[in-house]
């Protein structure tokens, strides 16, 4: 099922840990498509999902942060 999702393009990175027993996945989609995906592997793997912004985006918001707690923006 992960290279047919690979070959879909919505995990676009598969890893597993070196001491085995798990991994992670970089996975590129929209809430419903998560959960339905997520809902291949149901009861058999469990997940946690977290989801990320581009460190550029993120410094961003955290410098607009800054200069509003500054009394600046």
């Amino acid at each position: 099922m992960i290279k047919a999702q690979l070959q879909l393009g919505r995990i676009k990175e598969a890893h597993t840990f070196v001491e085995g027993g798990g991994g992670y996945f970089v996975y590129e989609g929209t809430e419903e498509q998560i959960h339905e995906d997520v809902s291949l592997w149901d009861p058999y793997v469990l997940f946690e999902i977290h989801r990320t912004l581009p460190l550029q985006r993120a410094a961003e918001l955290e410098l607009a942060a800054l200069k509003k707690r500054a009394g600046k923006a």
